[in-house]
């Protein structure tokens, strides 16, 4: 996303979407910790994924996410 980053992705889904349960992801081969940190804390991320990341372990993952946000 060349225009912002994923935490900030995350800021303008929880001000226009607050109702949404927590099971965000982020999928970046980019990343600075503090703002990792900031999503775990701020912006409900279930789980930070940097590349690279094998196709099996990522549905597992997306599976979990759903099952903690009440989507499975």
């Amino acid at each position: 996303m060349p225009e912002m980053s994923g935490v900030e992705l995350l800021k303008i889904i929880k001000e226009q979407f607050p109702h949404l349960p927590p099971a965000r992801l982020i999928l970046s081969g980019f990343s600075h910790s503090k703002e990792i940190e900031e999503t775990y804390s701020k912006y409900n991320l279930y789980k930070f994924i940097s590349n690279p990341w094998e196709e099996v372990s990522l549905r597992q993952i997306i599976y979990e996410s759903m099952k903690k946000g009440n989507y499975a």
